[in-house]
């Protein structure tokens, strides 16, 4: 009879602390297909603030939308076609005919083939989460790249012959270097730069790049150069 009591009354005390324990918000799923439900990780895309049609150029780092894989937390929240839009500095989603923009949340990541993209505190205002490109997703050391897009206003010619220059969109382009530690470094392209960072094999890398004929002032020869130095 003992036993029976202290068994019950061990039963209620569980019971009266899961009542009290708060749920945390579950990950909905769509009930048909078992998906996760993209619209609990987006919000409305920013409008743009001034007309586009008379500016050239365009505020995308990709052309056109790309299918990637979007991760949450690194759960696979599903495949979808997205771009970059580095006026607003944010990813835009497709689903359907809708366009959302993608929540900076701190573990979002968005995964091309050839990079991907990371939420990391803003280069300019630390208090804020920013879209980051990492070349080298993985790798202990990786060149990054802020990818952010200006507008350059319309001016008249100083001569005043011709007409006007029309406004523009220009790249505003910043590139870092992630070291072990996950420090950003930011660069320019520069064979002087890279190699204040990547000091410690400086002889190796020089020599890969020099046989292989590879020039630090342009990106993709300069991910192949941190790609050989993470080999080292």
């Amino acid at each position: 009879m003992k036993n029976y009591l202290f068994i019950l009354a061990a039963f209620f005390c569980i019971l009266m602390n899961a009542q009290q324990t708060p749920a945390s918000s579950p990950v909905e799923f769509n009930q048909t297909t078992n998906k996760i439900l993209l619209n609990q990780f987006v919000r409305t895309a920013l409008k743009n603030t001034v007309s586009e049609e008379s500016i050239n150029g365009n505020k995308y780092y990709e052309e056109d939308y790309r299918v990637a894989n979007i991760f949450v937390d690194d759960v696979v929240i599903g495949e979808y076609p997205v771009r970059y839009n580095g006026f607003h500095d944010e990813i835009e989603v497709m689903e359907g005919n809708k366009v959302s923009a993608l929540l900076p949340k701190k573990n979002v990541k968005v995964v091309f083939d050839e990079y991907i993209y990371k939420t990391l505190n803003d280069d300019v205002d630390a208090r804020k989460k920013s879209y980051f490109i990492d070349f080298q997703n993985s790798k202990n050391v990786s060149l990054i790249l802020k990818a952010r897009k200006k507008i350059k206003r319309a001016a008249q010619p100083h001569s005043g012959l011709g007409g006007s220059i029309p406004a523009n969109f220009y790249e505003d382009y910043k590139y870092y270097i992630k070291d072990k530690s996950g420090d950003l470094t930011k660069i320019k392209l520069k064979k002087k730069e890279v190699l204040a960072v990547l000091k410690d094999k400086k002889t190796e890398i020089e020599k890969f790049a020099s046989s292989k004929k590879l020039s630090f002032k342009k990106k993709e020869d300069l991910i192949k150069i941190i790609d050989y130095y993470n080999t080292l």
